[in-house]
């Protein structure tokens, strides 16, 4: 980017065209461009003169001053737009399409937050599973396993019965072998033919 010098430990992670969602009156002769870093968050804005030279604006907005809701960066996408709320200012982009507004977005969480998305989203459930059993006083956890564990049981049991179907049996052996239920009995089933082949 010819109007923004990187730092010597910066690196760049994002850059492309925007729109900035803005009462400028000027908006139609601008061009715009985000850049981010793995420190700041960089928008370019090039506004074209009637005989003049072409006036370049450029904002930095450090990483560190994204501000946190519920431990987690207040940046926000909805389809197209992603919210940018830093403790000074907010700024609202819009990117050409979908897709590149989730690139962006879920770089900008990443140096954010410090963590990659499938971190972020264990966190998440891991923090709501907390909050329900505080909320309702109850071990979630413990309740889809109790569950988990009595739908593979009922599997089990109802795949071993004479009159079964062919699919059911084939799920009542895989239901038996995650128990540990008629391992005595049955032989192991590699596949939906060994099914057929004891039929």
């Amino acid at each position: 980017m010819d109007y923004y010098k990187l730092q010597n430990d910066e690196v760049v992670l994002y850059h492309g065209p925007i729109s900035l969602i803005t009462s400028d009156k000027q908006r139609g002769n601008c061009e715009r461009e985000i850049l981010l870093t793995n420190l700041n968050f960089v928008i370019v804005s090039k506004t074209k003169q009637l005989l003049k030279k072409e006036r370049v604006d450029v904002e930095v907005y450090d990483a560190k001053t994204i501000k946190f809701y519920r431990d987690r960066p207040h940046i926000i996408q909805k389809k197209t737009i992603v919210e940018l709320y830093f403790i000074e200012t907010e700024k609202f982009i819009e990117f050409p399409n979908k897709k590149e507004a989730g690139i962006f977005c879920d770089n900008a969480l990443r140096v954010t937050s410090g963590k990659s998305k499938l971190v972020r989203g264990v966190q998440k459930v891991k923090k709501e599973i907390a909050e329900t059993n505080e909320a309702l006083d109850i071990d979630i956890v413990q309740i889809a396993a109790t569950t988990a564990r009595v739908a593979l049981g009922v599997a089990a049991n109802v795949g071993s019965y004479e009159d079964a179907g062919k699919k059911t049996k084939f799920i009542g052996r895989i239901a038996q072998s995650l128990t540990g239920k008629g391992k005595e009995k049955q032989p192991a089933i590699t596949s939906k033919s060994d099914v057929d082949k004891q039929e």
